[in-house]
């Protein structure tokens, strides 16, 4: 063996592997502030979809419009997941990947983001709760399950992407 070898580099990370993959120049196309806000308007149109999907698909009786939702639902939650993947590639993942793998600037932006992102989700969350109770109050029945199901969801869904979507909104990612 010869000693004037050099030692094998080590093998990347997850965190550097997931970095490079969100910094593909290939992505180019979604990085720019028009296209990343056209991107979240589609996320909030395709949560809005599902959400109105779920709560249809038990309203009325016909075992059709129910099927008609459910696929309606799972064919929005594929879109959901490849639009999320575009977003996450637009930001460049400032919103997600570890300290070490940002610089001082994307580490300020990432502050902003998740302060933003805190007052957004509390607001919409006490929204949608509110929703529940006003129905409840207004109507004087409880809601459909199908129609606290579709919120309950839609809460959980922004809950997972708001961080996301604010900082694909946001002027200086």
């Amino acid at each position: 063996m010869n000693d004037a070898q050099a030692p094998a580099s080590p093998a990347p990370t997850r965190a550097e592997r997931r970095a490079a993959r969100l910094n593909d120049p290939r992505l180019d196309r979604f990085r720019s502030t028009t296209a990343r806000r056209r991107l979240v308007v589609v996320m909030a149109a395709l949560i809005a979809l599902e959400g109105i999907a779920l709560a249809l698909s038990g309203l009325p009786d016909d075992p059709v419009l129910a099927l008609v939702c459910a696929g309606a639902v799972v064919a929005l939650i594929i879109g959901f997941v490849f639009c999320l993947g575009a977003v996450k590639a637009s930001t460049r993942g400032v919103e997600e990947l570890g300290p070490d793998q940002l610089d001082e600037r994307q580490m300020q932006v990432r502050g902003v983001i998740y302060a933003q992102s805190y007052k957004i989700g509390s607001g919409l969350v006490t929204a949608l709760l509110a929703a529940i109770v006003l129905w409840s109050m207004l109507v004087g029945t409880k809601p459909p399950s199908t129609v606290v199901i579709a919120i309950l969801v839609v809460s959980f869904h922004l809950t997972i992407v708001l961080p996301t979507l604010v900082a694909a909104w946001h002027e200086r990612v």
